[in-house]
C-alpha cells in the first residue's frame, strides 16, 4: 500500500500528530493540555503527517525560526516532533518524511536546518552534523564576590513575570539573534505559548536604556534552588551585572543553576566561584544542516576564492559547483562553470557552524581539497562556537 505525505490541517489532525509525539517522548498516557491545544489552534508549524490508507503512521514538524549564521540572520527550519507509531517503526517512514521536510524547507526558503535528535547517527546520515553540546552550571551565590567590579553608572535591573513582558522579551531576542553566532528566534507568536511563561524575568538595561541581560527563572523557596531556565547577555557588562544581581541572593539560596554554551569557561568569571559544570544530558546536542548553499551569501568571510563542488545526496539543488568567494567580508556564492574541488555538505556545514578539521572531513569521507584550498577556506572562515539557545 502506498502512503501519503500531507500537511495536517484540522484540529483533529494537530491532535493525532501531538498525540504520537507525546507518546514517543513524554510520559504518558496523558491528555493533551488545553493550552497545547490553543498553541495547535494558531501555531505556524507546519505538521505533516504519513497516511497509510486510513491510518497515520508518522509525523514530523517544521518550526520557523530565524538564526545568526555568521553575522547573517535567515530562515532556519527546525526539525521537531518526528515519531512513528511502535507498530509502524523501522519500516522506512521517517526516511520518506525526512526527505519531504528537506524539500519542503528548500521550498520555504530556509536556508538552513536544526534539530534535538533521539539518535545522532540517525540523522547524520541525512546530512546534519553535530554542535555543541550546552553545559549546565551550578554556583553557591556565597562564592560569587563582585566588590572589585565596577559597572558603568546607571545600570537598570527590572524583575517582572515573564507573562507581562513577552514584548520586551521578543525584542531583546531579536538583538540577540543579531548579535550572536548561531543564537536563534521563533516567530513573535510562539512567545505567546510558552510553557515558562509563569517565570521571573530579570532584564538588565545599560546607561543608554538599552536591554544588555536577561535571565528567566523560578525559585524554589528559601535556602532552596534558583532554576535558570535562561541566561543570555549581550556584552561584558551584561554579563557581570547578572553576577551582581545573582549575588544578592546569597542570603535567600543555596545554589543557583543554569546553562550556557561550553564556549563560556565560567570558572574564569571569577576568582574562588567554585562553579561545578557538567555536559547537559537530559537533551541530545543539536544538530544543523545546510539546506540550500545559496541561502550564504552574505555572511561575513574574509577575502579569498574557492571553487568547490558540493555533494548532497538529498537536496539535489546543492550538487553543482560553486564559487565561494569572500570580499569586503563578506562571502558570496554563485554557480561556476570551473572545475572544483569536491566537499561534501556535510563538512560545509561544519565549516560554517564550528571548529572543524579538515583531517577528520578526510577520515570521514568528506573531503578532496587539497592543501591549498584548505588554507584559503582556513583564512576565509574562522572556526567559531555557536549557541542555538532555543530548544524544539
Amino acid at each position: 500500500m502506498t502512503i501519503q505525505i500531507k500537511p495536517a490541517k484540522t484540529m483533529k489532525e494537530k491532535l493525532i500528530a501531538a498525540e504520537m509525539t507525546t507518546y514517543a517522548f513524554a510520559p504518558s498516557p496523558v491528555m493533551i493540555s488545553e493550552d497545547r491545544k490553543k498553541f495547535l489552534e494558531t501555531t505556524e508549524d507546519e505538521i505533516f503527517l504519513i497516511w497509510k490508507g486510513n491510518e497515520v503512521v508518522t509525523t514530523g514538524t517544521i518550526v520557523p525560526l530565524d538564526q545568526n549564521v555568521r553575522g547573517k540572520v535567515i530562515p532556519m527550519g527546525g526539525v521537531a516532533g518526528v515519531a512513528t507509531n511502535p507498530e509502524h517503526r523501522n519500516k522506512g517512514y521517517v526516511t520518506a518524511l525526512m526527505e519531504h521536510l528537506l524539500s519542503k524547507m528548500l521550498k520555504n526558503s530556509q536556508y538552513v536546518s536544526a534539530l534535538y535528535p533521539f539518535r545522532e547517527s540517525f540523522y547524520r546520515k541525512f546530512g546534519y552534523v553535530n554542535l555543541p553540546q550546552i553545559q549546565e552550571v551550578e554556583v553557591n551565590p556565597r562564592n560569587i564576590k563582585t566588590k572589585d567590579i565596577q559597572l558603568p553608572k546607571g545600570i537598570i535591573y527590572s524583575r517582572d513575570r515573564l507573562v507581562d513582558v513577552l514584548e520586551q522579551y521578543y525584542d531583546y531576542k531579536s538583538n540577540l539573534v543579531e548579535t550572536l553566532y548561531g543564537a536563534a528566534k521563533f516567530n513573535r507568536s510562539r512567545y505567546d505559548h510558552y510553557t515558562f511563561k509563569d517565570y521571573w524575568a530579570l532584564s538588565i538595561r545599560d546607561e543608554y536604556n538599552k536591554t544588555i541581560a536577561w535571565v528567566n527563572y523560578k525559585m524554589t523557596g528559601f535556602e532552596g534552588e534558583m532554576k535558570v531556565r535562561e541566561l543570555t547577555f549581550l556584552n561584558e557588562v551584561g554579563r557581570y551585572a547578572i553576577l551582581k544581581w545573582m549575588e544578592a541572593h546569597k542570603d535567600q539560596v543555596l545554589s543557583i543553576k543554569f546553562q550556557t554554551s561550553r564556549k563560556e569557561q565560567v570558572e574564569s568569571w571569577l576568582p574562588d566561584l567554585k562553579a561545578q559544570s557538567k555536559t547537559r544530558d537530559w537533551v541530545p546536542s543539536p544538530m544543523a544542516r545546510i539546506i540550500d548553499v545559496r541561502g550564504l551569501n552574505g555572511i561575513e568571510a574574509t577575502n579569498g576564492s574557492v571553487i568547490l563542488e558540493i555533494e548532497d545526496e538529498w537536496i539535489e539543488n546543492n550538487n553543482s559547483t560553486w564559487k565561494f568567494e569572500g570580499k569586503d567580508g563578506r562571502l558570496s556564492v554563485t554557480p561556476s562553470n570551473e572545475k572544483g574541488q569536491k566537499l561534501n555538505i556535510r563538512a560545509l556545514t561544519e565549516i560554517i557552524y564550528s571548529r572543524y578539521n579538515f583531517e577528520r572531513f578526510r577520515l570521514m569521507g568528506w573531503s578532496k581539497l587539497d592543501e591549498k584550498t584548505e588554507m584559503t577556506i582556513s583564512n576565509m572562515f574562522t572556526p567559531i562556537d555557536v549557541d542555538i539557545n532555543e530548544s524544539f
